[in-house]
This record gives structure tokens, C-alpha cells and sequence, in this order.
């Protein structure tokens, strides 16, 4: 039997867009030693696999020789978008020109966003655009991941938009404007509580909650911290007795918790009568109902002083 009609078709073309990426990677290693034969950034023998590429790679994004390297990448972008480039596409790493700036970040812009339209599916062009982009525009930059509704409930999609979040705020920690750092950890808290809303597997489950509790702890927001560890330890508690499939109550508790923290009364209130209904923890429900309370009369003295 013809083994391509044995391969489902969804198979077919993610090995088709596997083979095609190989090629384009192939195809700028041997351009780029091209050019920095041109340029004599190579020097001493010639190395081969991994260290091949390596050299290749730090030559044009690390070399000082190399004052050219944002020109390659121009090339890049335009010509191999689906090439894995993580923080070597970054902009700020090219040390461009202070009079070329401005132009050369917007031609990478436009480049990006093109490459963006051919190839809207294909997470690798949207992780190096947001790398490119997200410490310029960081809302532009996070865009990337929000093209097409159904990436709305995709975790790895999710994922690597709560890693740019994390980049961003971690980048204003020092900065004094307050109401923007504010900002990006609201964006980052809301990214996370989508992440745990539809992640089924516990480890990545603790994974969300940790960071949203490192997330606070930068903040140095007490109330919000005492919130998502209520709610990693709901989800430590809901795996003690099942390691594969974690007790569905105490997970409703965490994401109650979760919710309180991002300010959603709602949907605090809606996950505690959940969590009753599937027959979660007494403590946990004392602790996510005590929490309820807290928000509400907080809530309520916000709008009395409005």
C-alpha cells in the first residue's frame, strides 16, 4: 500500500512544512558563509554540523567585526522568516547606527508584518516577529499571537504570549511609571488565567499559578500573592490523590482564586458554586469563600468612595 495514503493529510503537510523549513535553514547557512566570506568574518577552519551553524550565527549577531549584520538580517526576515532566530533577532542586538535607527526597525517592521500574512499558522514566524517586535511596540508585538480566535484556547500559543508578557513587565520593573508597569501585569495576569482555564495537565497547571504568583511578588502586590498561593495549593491538593487526573473540584477553586486576583467577582463566585457542585475540599471551599467576602466588600467600599 502507498505509504502517502496511508499518512493522514494533516501528517503530509506539517512533514511538507517540516522539509521546507530544513531547506530555507540549509539554504541561509550557505548564504550566510557566502557573504561573510565577503566580508572576512570567518577566519581559521572550516567547522561542520552543529559548530557550522553556531559560528554562522554568532558571527553575524555577535561579531563587532561585523558591522553589517543588521543588513543580513533585513535579508532574513524577508527571505527565510521560518529560520528559528529567538533573542538573535532581537533589534535592540544589532547595534545599529542612532541615525539609521528609526528606518531600519521600520523596515524589519514592515517585513514582519508581511511575513506575518504568508504565513499566519506557523508559530516560529510569530515568535521571531514578536522578539523583533515587543520591546519597540510590545502591544504590536503581542498581537502576533491573537491573529485567528483559536488560538484563544491553544496552550502553546498562549504560552509564548505569557513569555513576551514576562519580558515586557520585566523590562519596566525599574522604570517609574507605575501605571504602565500596572498595565502589563494585568495583561499578563489575564494571559495566565486564559492558560490555566484551559490547560487539562496539572504540572502546567502549577506552572500558570507559580507565575502568577512571581508575578505578584514583583508587584509586591500581598493581596494578590495570598490569592495564587491559595490557588497553587488547591492544585497541589487536587493531584494527591491522582497524579494523572487531578480532582476537578479543588481545580475550580484555583481558578476561582485566580479570577478574585483578576479582579473578576463574577467569575469567583461562579467557579465557589462550581467547586460545591463537583464535591471539592471543605478547606479549599472555606478559603476560596472567605476570599469571595474580602472582594466583595472591597468592591463595594470602591464604589461607595466612586
Amino acid at each position: 500500500m502507498c505509504r502517502a495514503k496511508c499518512t493522514p493529510p494533516s501528517s503530509r503537510r506539517s512533514n511538507a512544512a517540516a522539509v521546507a523549513v530544513n531547506s530555507d535553514a540549509t539554504q541561509l547557512l550557505r548564504h550566510s558563509e557566502a557573504v561573510m566570506r565577503q566580508t572576512r568574518v570567518a577566519r581559521g577552519r572550516r567547522p561542520r554540523g552543529r559548530e557550522r551553524r553556531r559560528r554562522t550565527r554568532d558571527a553575524f549577531v555577535w561579531d563587532a567585526r561585523f558591522e553589517e549584520r543588521w543588513r543580513h538580517l533585513l535579508f532574513v526576515i524577508e527571505h527565510y522568516p521560518r529560520v528559528p532566530l529567538g533573542s538573535l533577532g532581537r533589534m535592540d542586538r544589532l547595534l545599529v547606527p542612532e541615525p539609521e535607527l528609526a528606518a531600519v526597525y521600520a523596515r524589519g517592521k514592515l517585513l514582519w508584518l508581511e511575513a506575518l500574512r504568508r504565513y499566519p499558522d506557523d508559530l516560529v514566524v510569530a515568535k521571531n516577529a514578536a522578539m523583533y517586535l515587543v520591546r519597540a511596540e510590545p502591544v504590536l508585538g503581542l498581537s502576533v499571537f491573537d491573529q485567528q480566535p483559536a488560538r484563544n484556547d491553544d496552550i502553546v500559543w498562549l504560552s509564548e504570549r505569557a513569555h513576551y508578557c514576562d519580558l515586557w513587565l520585566t523590562s519596566l520593573l525599574r522604570s517609574e511609571d507605575v501605571e504602565e508597569r500596572l498595565r502589563v501585569a494585568a495583561i499578563y495576569r489575564k494571559t495566565l488565567r486564559r492558560i490555566l482555564d484551559v490547560s487539562t495537565e496539572r504540572p502546567s497547571q502549577l506552572m500558570t499559578v507559580w507565575s502568577l504568583r512571581d508575578c505578584a511578588r514583583r508587584m509586591a502586590d500581598v493581596r494578590r500573592l495570598r490569592l495564587f498561593r491559595g490557588a497553587y495549593v488547591a492544585i497541589s491538593a487536587a493531584g494527591e490523590n491522582s497524579q494523572v487526573q487531578p480532582v476537578v473540584g479543588d481545580i475550580e477553586i484555583a481558578r476561582g482564586l485566580v479570577a478574585l486576583g483578576d479582579d473578576d467577582l463574577a467569575a469567583g463566585v461562579a467557579q465557589l458554586d462550581t467547586a460545591k457542585a463537583l464535591g471539592a475540599s471543605e478547606v479549599l471551599l472555606e478559603t476560596l469563600s472567605r476570599e469571595v467576602k474580602e472582594s466583595d466588600t472591597g468592591q463595594t467600599s470602591e464604589n461607595h468612595r466612586a
